[in-house]
């Protein structure tokens, strides 16, 4: 037993000598491998570094993922960094949006209204009750030329239906203007995002093609758009752009009763010398079902039936160039221009009158007469100051009235276009900022046609 074990510590002993033998020998050799390795890798040209970093990259499966974070986190950081009220909607939540034109993504900001009433789809809006004339439009910060009509004192909305949203990099709505923004807007600014080409990433490349069935016109509105952004020099000079167009179809379709004349019988002209007796069956209509002498009885004398239709295009642009010679220095330029054409359209609008003048009653017609049937009763549908009930007449029949047929052919066209020159230096902390602007726009409406009118009665 003590001969085997001897045996297998001379062998143990054996085996360490040789290990440590051969460390003895090899390290020098790895050592001076490590150090040759540090020395050639600080003496490798920059150019050299990065071929061998892309060779080792290239053996690696490289997946890219993009997202929309960043945009929005842009949104929210607006509004919480404004020293004011202010409320944002990102590019990406422009595009996600079923929106036919800007002032229909401006519907997602709370407190903006779309007024829908204007002739062919304008899209103005109204922001915190009050009009689109006392809303200011922006790009970018700086006045902006709006394609508007303007005949009262306050101004004329801007017709965002002029704008494909896709164009702009996201919307800004300041509902409490600080001093240091453009004046002239009372309800708030509506300021239009533009782009900046160093920010965005490179080789970037969109094109989308869809369209939109409208019921009304039973069309198909194709529509295209398409964003590139290009750094042709890596972080010092970059070109982005985005385009939009789409055809454009409208119809309207209204009817209004936009006048109620009261119903004067021999008993009512007898109580007030100004009345004239235009019913001869309304004191017996009265009588039929209990309405109270006092109470006042209204029929529609004034109905309206319009028929509106326009067609053509819109395309939008925005574009812009930006250099970057230092890292304290930017340097670039926005191009923006939008154009909608409606070249063709018409305008149907049909009004039958009884003559009855709402606002002077003294000079209506003197020869019109409205009996209401005698069958049909009546509802309360309003009440005076002092609480009488307000009676109205569903069915009636009007003699001696007017009538008006118009058919007319109505064009569109709105344009606008600006250029923004603009740069940026920073000196520690301080930064100075320049941008000088050139915007013009232009609006033409055309209202062509004839209008045949026809009287009851003639005048001897």
């Amino acid at each position: 037993m003590m001969n085997k074990n001897r045996k297998i510590f001379t062998s143990k002993a054996l085996i360490g000598g040789s290990l440590g033998l051969a460390l003895a020998v090899f390290t020098p050799s790895i050592l001076a491998q490590e150090v040759k390795q540090a020395i050639d890798a600080n003496q490798e040209t920059p150019k050299a570094r990065d071929a061998r970093v892309k060779e080792r990259e290239a053996e690696f499966e490289v997946i890219e993922v993009q997202g929309i974070r960043g945009s929005l986190e842009n949104a929210l950081n607006t509004k919480r960094d404004a020293p004011s009220i202010v409320d944002a909607i990102s590019a990406s939540d422009i595009d996600a949006l079923p929106a036919l034109d800007l002032g229909e993504a401006l519907q997602a900001v709370p407190g903006v209204q779309i007024e829908r009433s204007g002739e062919g789809r304008q899209s103005e809006i109204s922001l915190r009750g009050l009009g689109g004339g006392f809303v200011k439009t922006t790009s970018a910060g700086q006045s902006f030329a709006t394609p508007s009509r303007s005949f009262s004192d306050v101004g004329s909305s801007n017709p965002f239906a002029a704008f494909e949203a896709s164009v702009f990099d996201g919307v800004t709505v300041v509902k409490s203007p600080t001093a240091d923004m453009q004046a002239g807007g009372i309800a708030g600014i509506v300021d239009k995002q533009l782009q900046r080409a160093l920010a965005k990433p490179d080789g970037k490349y969109n094109i989308s093609v869809g369209g939109r069935y409208e019921d009304l016109t039973q069309n198909w509105d194709e529509s295209v758009k398409f964003s590139m952004s290009k750094h042709l020099i890596e972080d010092e000079l970059a070109v982005a752009f985005k385009v939009a167009g789409s055809g454009q179809t409208f119809r309207r379709d209204t009817a209004n009763f936009t006048n109620y004349a009261p119903l004067i019988g021999a008993n009512g002209a007898a109580t007030d010398a100004n009345l004239r007796v235009n019913s001869t069956t309304i004191d017996a209509y009265r009588a039929k079902y209990g309405i109270p002498e006092d109470a006042a009885i209204r029929s529609p004398s004034s109905i309206r039936n319009v028929t509106e239709y326009s067609e053509g295009d819109r395309i939008s642009f925005t574009g812009n160039i930006e250099w970057r010679p230092t890292s304290d220095m930017t340097i670039g330029a926005h191009l923006l221009y939008t154009k909608r054409d409606l070249d063709s359209g018409t305008k149907q609008d049909a009004q039958f009158s009884a003559g009855y003048n709402q606002n002077k009653p003294q000079n209506s017609d003197r020869f019109y007469m409205i009996e209401p049937d005698m069958n049909t009763a009546p509802f309360i549908y309003d009440s005076l100051e002092d609480g009488t009930p307000v009676y109205a007449v569903s069915k009636t029949a009007i003699t001696d009235g007017e009538y008006l047929f118009t058919n007319r052919e109505t064009t569109f066209f709105e344009e606008a276009k600006g250029l923004f020159l603009y740069g940026d230096y920073v000196v520690g902390d301080w930064t100075f900022d320049a941008m000088l602007t050139h915007s013009e726009s232009e609006n033409k409406f055309q209202n062509i046609g004839l209008d045949f009118r026809h009287t009851g009665h003639q005048v001897l």
